[in-house]
């Protein structure tokens, strides 16, 4: 159930259960890109109920050999239970939310050999490469609005109310484990007040937040609960501490994006103004942006600039036009603006009505800036894959 390979994938997961890995922008691989990570599931095709666990575990990518290190019931089908390697805390120091024996989110720091644990008081969102800092969502309120992002086994403490005050994005300090609010759901919305009025019955949230390189500031998509799309959102910027907030798209559409240096953040959305949406370069602090060649780009995907800045790895939502249901997956090299179909590989159909059961590509960069990773439901099961890019690259940089 594929065609149009200009590269040919190589499944890594075994073959029993249903494999993934889950979002594009955190660390698959470890840093020698030796080794990747994975959650392991009984099902596809329901969401994750109370009770319900993942397996966690990690493959060796020569080998293909795998070993669980660990579970948890802390996870969902779109991001997982946000496994990551964290090699600033060492070369087998990963990160996953989690469970207490009370029944409360919390992030789990593990040694993926030893098997030592320490924790943190809040599940986290995002992580900073330096291991020093993560930022916290309230995962319950983000389970109502959106169940493949959100975690099932607590409600939502807030209620209906639209934009509480100690609610939001919390800060959380991985040497103590403790944390404290950053940006207040209240404080998003007053800067949101303009153009953004709740109606009853809506909620304001926080849907993806993301550190910058240097971990000094971070980009956030807030977004009013509706029940069907399309969800407006406002795009936020902060430093670490809340401080100095900056609006860079206000209630209009923005999605997938990625900060490709401390300063800049390629971003798909629709500026105030335009008529149409494009994949944009944006320099964070004083806003100014372009658009990224829209003859390629013509529909939203998850981007993802490669270690060396040269590459763009791009993928497509299914084409529910096709029978086979096609995600194509691009390459894109940025200087000299040319880029090239991976390939296209069918995906399973999920039960009508839940769309966040689908398997994205969720495309991600090895360290060694050659080496991809995917998901992928193409050979009818959920499972991981790897390829290697090297030939395609040498062939896009010698042409003309």
């Amino acid at each position: 159930m594929q065609t149009d390979l200009l590269v040919e994938p190589r499944k890594l997961s075994l073959a029993n259960g249903y494999h993934f890995f889950g979002y594009y922008d955190i660390a698959a691989f470890s840093a020698d890109s030796k080794r990747h990570l994975c959650h392991s599931v009984p099902f596809w095709n329901r969401m994750p109920r109370p009770g319900d666990v993942a397996e966690l575990g990690v493959y060796e990518v020569a080998s293909g050999a795998y070993r669980k290190f660990a579970s948890t019931q802390s996870w969902n089908f779109q991001q997982g239970a946000m496994l990551q390697w964290l090699p600033s805390l060492g070369d087998s120091t990963v990160f996953f939310n989690d469970l207490d024996e009370r029944g409360r989110y919390r992030g789990v720091l593990s040694d993926v050999d030893t098997g030592g644990r320490r924790f943190l008081d809040l599940p986290a969102a995002a992580l900073d490469r330096s291991g020093c800092w993560a930022l916290g969502v309230n995962f319950s309120r983000l389970h109502d609005y959106r169940p493949g992002y959100g975690y099932c086994h607590k409600p939502e403490p807030y209620g209906d109310d639209a934009h509480p005050d100690d609610d939001g994005v919390f800060l959380i300090d991985m040497e103590s484990g403790a944390s404290e609010l950053s940006l207040s759901l209240e404080a998003i919305w007053e800067l949101m007040e303009a153009s953004v009025n709740p109606e009853d019955g809506e909620k304001i949230l926080v849907n993806h937040i993301t550190f910058n390189p240097s971990g000094a500031r971070y980009v956030l998509l807030a977004r009013v609960m509706k029940l069907t799309p399309p969800w407006l959102t406002t795009v936020i910027t902060a430093n670490r501490d809340g401080s100095d907030p900056k609006i860079l798209f206000l209630n209009t559409n923005a999605s997938h994006y990625w900060w490709s240096s401390d300063e800049e953040l390629v971003i798909w959305g629709k500026k105030n103004g335009h008529e149409r949406q494009h994949l944009y370069r944006i320099h964070e602090p004083d806003g100014a942006f372009e658009t990224i060649d829209d003859d390629f780009f013509k529909a939203d995907g998850h981007c993802s600039v490669s270690p060396d800045g040269e590459w763009l790895l791009y993928d497509s939502y299914p084409d529910m036009a096709s029978a086979e249901r096609w995600q194509s997956l691009y390459l894109y090299h940025l200087p000299k603006r040319r880029g090239s179909l991976l390939g296209r590989f069918g995906s399973m159909e999920w039960p009508e009505g839940n769309g966040d059961l689908r398997c994205d590509l969720h495309p991600r960069w090895a360290p060694d800036g050659r080496t991809i990773s995917f998901d992928s439901t193409h050979e009818g099961n959920r499972a991981l894959y790897l390829a290697d890019l090297s030939e395609i690259m040498d062939t896009i940089r010698n042409v003309g």
